[in-house]
């Protein structure tokens, strides 16, 4: 798997993008890569327009431009969209507006030889990567 742009600094903010039931898969292995890491908890976000809760499972929730809006000189998302065409969408405004592509894997994820893969992979819990 390639190596991708991953920053430790305090001055970074990672966001799950989707707050449904992909989003809500992917927040824990989110959370557990970045506690691995040693950020803080605080700097990891749920990012949905379409939501009208504060917090979900423990985690802020902001809106896209709020999350433009926080004080960071870096962020990142991982895109936890179900639908392809909106994913894609979402994935080119990110990159438009700075925001870094961000995998997340289970900690019990697979890679095997010669497998590469682009950065902003979702790889949940019990997947196998061949070559």
């Amino acid at each position: 798997m390639k190596k991708e742009a991953f920053s430790r600094s305090t001055d970074a903010i990672y966001a799950v993008y989707g707050a449904s039931g992909c989003g809500r898969g992917i927040m824990p292995l989110a959370r557990a890569q970045l506690q691995a890491a040693g950020v803080a908890a605080d700097k990891l976000v749920f990012v949905d327009d379409a939501s009208g809760a504060a917090h979900i499972n423990g985690h802020r929730l902001l809106t896209y431009a709020q999350f433009l809006a926080e004080p960071a000189a870096q962020r990142y998302a991982v895109l936890a969209i179900a639908n392809g065409v909106v994913r894609e969408k979402l994935a080119r405004q990110c990159a438009q507006d700075g925001v870094q592509a961000w995998s997340v894997q289970a900690a019990n994820v697979v890679i095997m030889d010669a497998v590469e893969l682009g950065a902003g992979a979702a790889l949940s819990p019990f997947v196998t990567l061949t070559s």
